[in-house]
């Protein structure tokens, strides 16, 4: 199959962050170890971190699970409400690299333009510690909230971390009425790697299918074969809360938005899935150097603060 004209779909600027972002994984001449890709991933992720922005108490905490402390970070705005509902946040990266730091600034942002509470969660990563390691520390972590927090919920989480968001989601939508929506940003929810998207954008800029193949072997355990997991194999999607979707167009993941929405309004729910036309995946970074991505954070954060009010702004 021909590769689709990447020059064709992306604008300049979208090119230039896809070139910015090559810049952090240099060529060793042979694969790199994951300390080395957790390294590269960390040092692009400050390349392109902002300060934090005015008006937030930023503070570092734990949360006990088990026999292990799981490290949290909270962004509260100074003039948020203390009722305002929570924004839970699971980071991308393939469950393998990322953490409280990559995503520091993606977390400072979303609290300053949602106006709301963000807490950022440091799961256990693969593959020292595989499945179901980082879903056990996602549900352990929305169980803090609730505790602390006797007020609604949201989950967020891009990549990997939406993965997490909605399968908190499933696992908590029959007894938990505090959980008010979700939004997943370029999801990777266990879709059909043999068709579609995961085809047709097979080579595209920034993530490959064999790298999703690779991250869900690291994920599941490196001894075992890559099978799929997560949502999209579930057979129910009854009771779900209202969703938010926003697939990248030039994403080998792209398929996994659109048919995750599909599936919970034909089960009677709300969900919307947004084509980011033009986009990445792992584009979220490039936000103060593209406008295209400018503006897509600009509607995730509405699509936060719509949540949050129990509006359903989407037709």
């Amino acid at each position: 199959m021909t590769d689709p004209d990447y020059e064709q779909l992306l604008d300049e600027e979208t090119k230039a962050f896809i070139a910015a972002t090559k810049v952090y994984s240099p060529d060793r001449g042979q694969p790199p170890t994951i300390a080395e890709m957790r390294a590269d991933y960390e040092a692009m992720c400050a390349g392109f971190a902002a300060p934090h922005p005015a008006g937030l108490r930023v503070e570092n905490s734990s949360i006990a699970n088990g026999h292990h402390a799981l490290p949290v970070r909270w962004y509260r705005p100074v003039q948020g409400l203390n009722d305002s509902p929570v924004i839970v946040f699971f980071h991308g990266g393939g469950f393998v690299v990322g953490g409280l730091d990559s995503h520091d600034s993606i977390c400072a942002d979303l609290a300053r333009d949602t106006g709301l509470p963000v807490m950022a969660v440091d799961y256990a990563l693969a593959p020292e510690a595989p499945y179901p390691a980082a879903l056990d520390d996602a549900m352990r972590a929305v169980s803090h909230v609730l505790e602390i927090n006797d007020t609604p919920f949201i989950v967020v989480g891009d990549s990997a971390g939406a993965w997490l968001a909605a399968s908190v989601a499933h696992k908590m939508r029959p007894t938990e009425p505090r959980l008010i929506g979700q939004i997943l940003i370029y999801p990777t929810l266990g879709g059909d790697i043999t068709t579609g998207s995961y085809k047709t954008h097979a080579n595209a800029p920034l993530l490959r299918t064999e790298d999703i193949i690779w991250y869900g072997q690291q994920f599941l355990g490196t001894d075992q074969p890559y099978r799929r997991i997560g949502p999209l194999v579930e057979t129910d999607f009854d009771q779900l809360p209202p969703t938010v979707i926003f697939a990248a167009a030039c994403d080998p993941l792209y398929d996994d938005g659109p048919e995750y929405a599909a599936r919970i309004r034909t089960a009677g729910g709300r969900a919307v899935c947004i084509t980011e036309d033009g986009l990445v995946h792992g584009y979220l970074r490039g936000r103060y150097q593209v406008k295209r991505i400018k503006d897509s954070f600009a509607r995730i954060a509405a699509a936060g603060r719509a949540l949050a009010d129990r509006r359903w702004p989407y037709s």
